[in-house]
């Protein structure tokens, strides 16, 4: 259809930001940093004992340039920064003039329909080389789980048929068949609507459940300690 019949280019599709919606909103995102930080501070920093990357590196190049031959050892880390740097920027160029943002390592017919891909991700690497083997392993689990049971089985909920008559203000809605849980070209732009949508929540339902779970013994343990 016409690029104005999209959803999202018409004025009907245009949120009201009220004052009340703003703070609601304002409200939501300072809770969550709240509720998420829980779980993360808990594994990475008391369990794990990670360290800050950017405080430590700087920690690190101040250190040296305080120390005897801090000049050297600071020129010799200079030098190393900027060689990967190249490397980097080599990798990415060669990644955007080949189309590798989206490779699909096991075939296009597993890329077309479950998604399976690869971006070659340089900072993937450096993230697996700072976390526990136990974090990795974890994102690795995730992985094949989001991947190889959650997106097959989706698929069979998966509607293949668009509306293209249907959107804010039409007036049409598209109606699902039975046994059908969402329409399946949302797919290809990432949406919430779509497979993409099941994904996410189910983390972020997990995300919450944690932290919620970690805020109550917290307020739990505070109120038996005054009490005590």
């Amino acid at each position: 259809g016409a690029v104005g019949d999209q959803a999202g280019n018409n004025a009907a599709d245009a949120y009201d930001l009220t004052w009340g919606r703003c703070v609601g909103w304002c409200v939501s995102l300072a809770l969550f940093g709240f509720i998420v930080a829980i779980p993360l501070r808990k594994k990475l920093v008391v369990d794990y004992q990670l360290l800050f990357p950017s405080g430590t590196a700087a920690a690190h190049l101040i250190q040296n340039l305080n120390a005897p031959d801090g000049a050297a050892s600071a020129l010799a880390q200079w030098t190393r920064l900027r060689r990967y740097l190249g490397l980097s920027f080599t990798w990415s160029a060669f990644k955007w003039a080949f189309t590798l943002e989206r490779w699909p390592l096991f075939g296009m017919a597993a890329f077309e329909r479950y998604g399976w891909e690869t971006g070659f991700h340089a900072g993937y690497v450096g993230t697996g080389l700072i976390m526990p083997l136990q974090v990795s392993l974890s994102m690795l689990l995730g992985a094949v789980v989001s991947c190889g049971v959650m997106a097959p089985y989706l698929q069979n909920h998966r509607a293949d048929y668009t509306c293209p008559l249907a959107g804010a203000g039409s007036g049409v809605d598209c109606v699902l068949k039975q046994g059908k849980w969402y329409n399946g070209h949302l797919d290809a732009g990432g949406s919430i609507h779509g497979q993409y949508g099941y994904k996410v929540f189910t983390a972020l339902s997990i995300i919450l459940v944690d932290a919620v779970m970690n805020l109550v013994k917290v307020t739990a343990k505070i109120i038996c300690d005054l009490r005590a």
